[in-house]
């Protein structure tokens, strides 16, 4: 798990949002709303995407780019729980709360990361 996680507002221009994913070279960024709740996610499918088509970069915000149905776990949850979990529903993070705050997320690299550490295949 990362506990250095960047976040966006769901108010934020989608553009600069996508710069910085691209810059920074990060894959998945937890959406939140104005009171710092996670109501969303932004993929690189969604920056890829945004960036490709040039016709509805202006004016458009975070949040009509995120995927608003997420998935989360707690700080508890077993590696296996999370791989599971990540599996079942086709996805590429898990965002990771405690008492509804943000703590960290979970990633595909993240648990590669671990499986190499291991030793795992």
């Amino acid at each position: 798990m990362s506990t250095r996680v960047f976040t966006v507002n769901k108010d934020d221009p989608a553009e600069l949002a996508t710069s910085v994913m691209k810059w920074k070279n990060i894959h998945h960024v937890p959406v939140e709303n104005n009171v710092g709740e996670i109501i969303g996610v932004l993929t690189w499918t969604h920056m890829v995407n945004f960036q490709k088509d040039i016709s509805n970069k202006t004016g458009s915000t975070v949040a009509d780019l995120m995927e608003k149905h997420i998935i989360t776990v707690e700080p508890e949850t077993s590696i296996q729980g999370a791989i599971t979990t990540m599996k079942s529903n086709n996805i590429g993070c898990l965002p990771v709360l405690q008492h509804s705050h943000l703590v960290g997320i979970i990633t595909v690299k993240d648990l590669i990361h671990f499986q190499n550490d291991q030793g795992l295949q």
